[in-house]
């Protein structure tokens, strides 16, 4: 059997909208082809008029000529005789293209033309003059800066008449501007003159104050005198800064050799003087024998002996001798240490460090002394500097006052030689870049024109193709129904060509297949085509899905008017499923057009009618079925090669149908909601699925009636035939029944080159 796409659920009206709402560039050229007349005509008749247009319309020609703007005179940028000239002296090019097409200059050039062209007037010239500036162009063709060229052109019906005209307006454009250059640059000399007395004797007044200020408070320039100042403050303060460091040092270096010598110094040089005198070792020899005398006399002689009591008198002296003779030496430092008179040896090292602490003790009372002077040296400068800040701001208003003024009479006299050596140069021409030639054609362009034409053509034919198919009422894509109706899309169903063209199944947009012969499409063997046998699985899962704990045992297939369908959709769904093994019932309830017999080519001798009419019996009744069958190419998986082409194993399909039956005169009669019940409740239980055909819904009363008797109902439009009003009064009017969902039928699918 073949294999079926299964879905979890079929797709809502949102889903299958959101796929199919957005235009794409395929639709949009649809839309033209299917509207291609309405373009067509549009676009011939914009050809037309275009044409007619451009063979009635008077001839123009047109002379130009290019004008540099820049005169021999012109200063650089930001000269001084600028500031004495009228502003609109300089060279500005939106000034010079009013002045090129004010009313004087053509007035001049309409006297000078009055000769050849007696009815010239100022209106014609000005409304026919172009003027504009040229921009440079990089190699792109983007257009760049601005240059100072003037692009002029004269547009008329005469040639000749184009050149004499842009000649007479260059010449009078050319002596107006001469005229004009004279006249400022005289009036900005007079200017000068007037000045020049009163800013020299501003100049002289400025500089005699400044010397006044100069000479009172003896300064040149305070500023820079404050700042030499300033420096040397700074100098000086970084001076006592390192000497402090030193004196520090030194002091440190001091104590450290002080702390080295066991005696102070002034007492190992006493010592050393007394251990080197000459006199004072013979008194102390002196001394020593009269010592040894004394006591050698003691143990002699008593204590009261004259002979002790005068050597202890000589001793006496010899001591006092020692101590001056000590004294004297030391330089007064033995009266507190008779020890001095003990021999003590002094080192040399300790000679060093006393000679090195003298060095320090001179170096820091140096040192001290100069942080003295330099101290007092500081003092001065600050006090001198507190009078500079208002030196210094007098001589700021004085001194930029000279400069000013001086500046102001540099740039009148610069401003007067300048102007006096334009007028000396005399010519102030403006130079012509490229002198006019006799006009060319211009206009008519014929083809711009019928270019314009065909691009106004193209856009005004797919404007009125737009809106002719914005204003058709009927339904031409599968998205328009989810836009349209609250109902889901079951499907889509492939539009059916004829039976020869089945072998290319891609339908194209312009193709119109929607009117085919019966015979043609409505045969069982059209379900052999794959695309509409897959469309047609795919729609019956999607209605199984749609309930399926318990499915739809009875459906009507209907729409909002007749030729969109049902038929095909009721035989193409009970071949579905009775392809998955199911047990189908078709019934034709259409009893005013009957087709099923027509299709399967079945009696209609008893049918639908015949059970209406009620009297049967249950056997009479199962008995009115007709049994269909068909070989059934099943699936091209398992086919094989016969005679160098593939076929495919056959298949048996059995489906039932129940026709229409003998047509009665008031079917709406026998087409009663109890009648249609009943009958579908008899075979309900016999088969799996029952499928009614039944009339179209507008006009018709019969589909409601048949309507209630089935589970749900299932519509079909074609696309493309029929109308969004019919689709909505057609819903309305099945508004009470179970409406399941609505099948798109007649659809141009680019997705079915895959089954070629």
């Amino acid at each position: 059997m073949t294999n079926l796409a299964i879905h979890n659920n079929p797709l809502p009206p949102q889903s299958l909208g959101e796929q199919q709402q957005s235009w794409g560039y395929g639709q949009l050229f649809a839309i033209l082809i299917r509207r291609k007349w309405w373009v067509i005509s549009v676009f011939a008749g914009t050809i037309a008029t275009t044409v007619v247009l451009t063979l009635r319309s008077t001839p123009i020609y047109q002379s130009a000529t290019q004008l540099l703007i820049e005169s021999s005179y012109s200063s650089v940028k930001g000269s001084s005789k600028d500031d004495f000239i009228e502003p609109n002296y300089q060279i500005d090019l939106a000034t010079q293209l009013n002045v090129l097409k004010s009313s004087e200059i053509l007035q001049r050039a309409v006297d000078k033309l009055r000769t050849d062209y007696p009815t010239i007037s100022v209106k014609e010239i000005g409304s026919n003059l172009q003027v504009q500036p040229v921009y440079a162009q990089s190699e792109s063709g983007k257009k760049n800066a601005q240059t100072k060229i003037l692009l002029a052109s004269y547009s008329s019906i005469d040639a000749i008449k184009t050149q004499k005209v842009l000649d007479a307006v260059l010449a009078v454009y050319q002596s107006y501007n001469l005229e004009q250059q004279q006249k400022r640059i005289q009036q900005g000399l007079e200017i000068i003159n007037r000045k020049l007395p009163e800013v020299r004797g501003s100049v002289i007044e400025a500089e005699k104050a400044l010397e006044a200020f100069r000479q009172a408070n003896d300064v040149i320039d305070p500023q820079k005198e404050s700042e030499s100042m300033t420096a040397a403050l700074s100098n000086l303060t970084a001076q006592r800064e390192s000497l402090k460091a030193e004196i520090a040092q030194a002091r440190a270096n001091l104590a450290i050799a002080r702390q080295q010598l066991p005696a102070s110094p002034s007492a190992t040089l006493a010592t050393s003087a007394v251990n080197q005198s000459e006199e004072i070792d013979s008194l102390k020899t002196q001394r020593q024998q009269l010592e040894l005398e004394l006591a050698s006399k003691r143990q002699e002689l008593t204590e009261a002996h004259p002979a002790l009591r005068e050597l202890e008198q000589q001793l006496a002296q010899v001591n006092q001798l020692l101590t001056a003779e000590i004294n004297r030496v030391a330089g007064g430092n033995g009266t507190s240490s008779p020890e001095l008179a003990a021999p003590v040896n002094v080192t040399a090292n300790e000679l060093g460090l006393i000679q090195t602490i003298t060095q320090l003790e001179q170096e820091v009372s140096s040192k001290q002394a100069r942080d003295v002077s330099l101290t007092q040296t500081q003092e001065q400068l600050e006090q001198e500097l507190k009078r500079y800040p208002a030196l210094m701001a007098q001589y700021s208003r004085l001194q930029p006052e000279v400069l000013a003024r001086r500046t102001t009479l540099e740039k009148l006299l610069d401003a007067k030689e300048e102007l006096s050596l334009e007028i000396a140069k005399g010519g102030f021409n403006w130079e012509i870049v490229e002198p006019p030639q006799p006009g060319v054609l211009v206009s008519p362009n014929i083809k711009q024109n019928l270019l314009i034409g065909i691009i106004s053509g193209l856009f005004f034919g797919g404007l009125a193709a737009f809106i002719r198919e914005a204003l058709d009422d009927k339904v031409r894509r599968p998205a328009e129904l989810n836009e349209q109706l609250s109902l889901p899309v079951l499907g889509t169903v492939p539009q059916i060509g004829p039976l020869g063209s089945r072998d290319f199944p891609l339908a194209l947009p312009f193709r119109n297949d929607s009117k085919l012969e019966t015979e043609q499409t409505e045969g069982p063997e059209i379900f052999q085509w794959r695309p509409l046998r897959e469309a047609m699985d795919l729609i019956y899962t999607n209605i199984q899905l749609l309930n399926s704990q318990r499915p739809h045992q009875s459906l009507m297939i209907t729409s909002a008017l007749s030729g969109e369908g049902k038929s095909t959709l009721a035989i193409g769904l009970a071949i579905s499923a009775s392809r998955v093994d199911q047990r189908v019932l078709v019934i034709d309830a259409d009893m005013r057009k009957p087709r099923l017999h027509h299709i399967f080519n079945l009696s209609n001798e008893q049918g639908l009618s015949t059970l209406l009419e009620g009297g049967l019996s249950e056997n009479e009744m199962f008995s009115i079925p007709q049994w269909v069958y068909m070989r059934w190419e099943d699936s091209l998986i398992t086919a094989e090669e016969v005679d160098g082409r593939l076929q495919s194993p056959l298949s048996d399909l059995n489906i039932d149908v129940i026709t229409s039956g003998p047509v009665q005169t008031d079917p709406v009669k026998l087409l009663t909601v109890d009648n249609i019940k009943q009958i579908i409740d008899v075979y309900r239980d016999s088969y799996d699925l029952i499928l009614v055909d039944s009339p179209p819904v507008l006009g018709l009363v019969d589909a409601i009636s048949v309507g209630y008797g089935c589970d749900g109902v299932v519509m079909v439009a074609r696309v493309d035939q029929v109308k969004r009003s019919d689709l909505n009064r057609a819903v309305d009017t099945l508004s009470k029944l179970n409406v399941i969902g609505i099948i798109a039928n007649g659809v141009n699918e680019a997705a079915l080159q895959y089954y070629s």
